[in-house]
């Protein structure tokens, strides 16, 4: 969504400051209470919904020079088994996969892996890229597993499922496929590109991504009027700080309701 405001790196340090000047006022901490649980209940309906961070990393270019890129914009296996997406193995080979939407069905082929797996793929990856005349297949095939595999969870859905078979934990393989995020170049297979592509079109139209969705746009809208607020009750605060420390103010406040 173009038009969509994105919070940026520098907004988040603003607004983390003015929290934290906010926080060290004594008389705010009453108020402070009450305004911490709803930053949990968001939090924690993020994480009902089985939403995780943006996903990006480093990669290295062909020549060397680190360039930031994204992943494969494609949910996560936690993420798709939440809104009922089921993992089923193939008995062939990459070109097998494929994402049956009615069923809810995504095919993967089977792969063993042990501790020399990160090795022997990685030559593959450099095997297929020198042949210039050679679709990179197996290249794409990694960087999508690498997008559906982020945590020892995912791997865990995934080898209950048959899809994946080792002996290593399920975070030392997760790590194996974050290892192999650094790829020669970035590749785009057809059969796979659409199965991501229909991955995330099912993905997003689900009800429950559509109102995280929604809710969302609607924060990152009002964050610039968040900061401004912020802002506001920090000068506020500041100013009866200020003048409580020259005039008592529970002596005051206690004149008053005797007045009452």
């Amino acid at each position: 969504h173009p038009h969509q405001y994105r919070c940026t790196p520098n907004d988040t340090r603003v607004f983390k400051e003015l929290w934290d000047r906010l926080s060290g006022f004594t008389f705010s901490q009453s108020i402070i209470k009450y305004i911490n649980p709803f930053g949990k209940i968001a939090s924690m309906i993020a994480d009902h919904f089985g939403f995780s961070k943006h996903k990006s990393e480093n990669r290295e270019s062909s020549n060397g020079q680190g360039v930031r890129i994204e992943k494969i914009m494609i949910p996560t296996v936690t993420e798709l088994a939440n809104v009922g997406v089921r993992f089923q193995p193939t008995n062939g080979d990459i070109s097998t996969i494929n994402f049956e939407r009615r069923h809810k069905v995504f095919h993967l082929p089977v792969i063993k892996l042990d501790v020399n797996s990160e090795v022997i793929m990685r030559n593959l990856v450099a095997y297929e890229a020198s042949a210039r005349s050679m679709p990179l297949v197996f290249a794409r095939y990694t960087e999508l597993m690498n997008g559906i595999v982020d945590t020892g969870e995912d791997v865990k859905i995934l080898a209950e499922s048959g899809i994946i078979k080792s002996e290593l934990s399920y975070e030392e393989v997760a790590g194996i496929w974050d290892g192999m995020s650094k790829s020669i170049r970035l590749s785009h297979v057809q059969f796979i590109d659409e199965t991501i592509e229909e991955v995330n079109r099912y993905y997003y139209n689900t009800p429950r991504v559509r109102f995280y969705m929604t809710m969302k746009a609607y924060v990152y809208r009002s964050w610039r009027m968040l900061v401004v607020l912020a802002t506001l009750m920090v000068i506020a605060l500041m100013c009866i700080q200020s003048f409580c420390s020259v005039y008592d103010c529970p002596r005051i406040l206690h004149t008053v309701a005797q007045k009452n």
